[in-house]
């Protein structure tokens, strides 16, 4: 009887996962370690990761060095920022690129300088920086991991959703949520900043904000990371069937 009221409960909460399908976004945030290597999440299954970089044209060198590193077991595809910015899952509105884009923070390791060297970045101060995801698979969970740095001290806001303009041009409100305000650069070295949804449409859009005036206002992301990771929904279904076959076991 226990194991069948289990199964009845599992199967509710299986129910009402499958009915929550809102893009509801929420989020995390940490510095990332200079010397570390091993600091993404890597969970679930990568659909893209870019390291946003130089034209191949240009000559690599100890001062502008190779974009096609591998973190945490991911390799970064590296794309070229010198024209609008876009790849399978993503577009965006900044066709911007600064090089050494990094804090006065000593990277020791050659893969992670290579990633934050170089980066996306806003063309005028105060400017939002809009980011669609795209060839989203309705009802599917998502992880996005964007990565930050500059050679200043700099606050970064994710809005998710449709985003409505504040009482000043670099704050405003996600409709899908808003992460909280991050320091990045100088002082707290590169930012990893991660968002988490399930998808209900094949787009879902971010907006960059810098939350500040003046020099310290351009945003800068160096590069980020999408995967899929498992429904809650496909998990239940596991467990419901692991239940149900202990029950069986039981009766026989």
């Amino acid at each position: 009887m226990k194991i069948r009221n289990l199964v009845c409960a599992v199967s509710g909460l299986f129910l009402s996962a499958m009915a929550a399908n809102a893009a509801t976004v929420s989020f995390s945030a940490s510095s990332i370690d200079p010397s570390s290597t091993d600091f993404l999440d890597t969970s679930g299954t990568v659909l893209s990761a870019v390291n946003f970089a130089p034209a191949n044209s240009e000559t690599y060198s100890s001062t502008n060095p190779d974009t096609a590193v591998t973190l945490s077991g991911i390799t970064f595809t590296p794309v070229s920022t010198t024209s609008a910015a876009s790849g399978t899952y993503f577009t965006t509105n900044s066709s911007n690129r600064d090089s050494n884009r990094i804090s006065n923070v000593t990277y020791d390791n050659t893969e992670l300088y290579g990633l934050v060297y170089y980066g996306l970045i806003t063309g005028s101060n105060s400017t939002n920086m809009q980011f669609n995801l795209t060839n989203l698979t309705v009802g599917q969970s998502y992880l996005v991991q964007f990565i930050y740095s500059c050679s200043g001290n700099r606050p970064i806001q994710l809005a998710a959703g449709t985003f409505s303009v504040g009482s000043v041009a670099t704050s405003g409100t996600g409709s899908d949520g808003n992460s909280d305000v991050y320091s990045y650069g100088e002082t707290n070295g590169a930012l990893l900043l991660t968002a988490t949804f399930t998808a209900d449409s094949t787009t879902e859009l971010f907006t960059m904000l810098s939350n500040t005036t003046g020099s310290n206002s351009r945003v800068t992301l160096s590069g980020f990371v999408i995967s899929e990771i498992p429904e809650p929904s496909v998990a239940l279904l596991g467990a419901l069937g692991g239940l149900a076959l202990i029950s069986r076991r039981r009766r026989a």
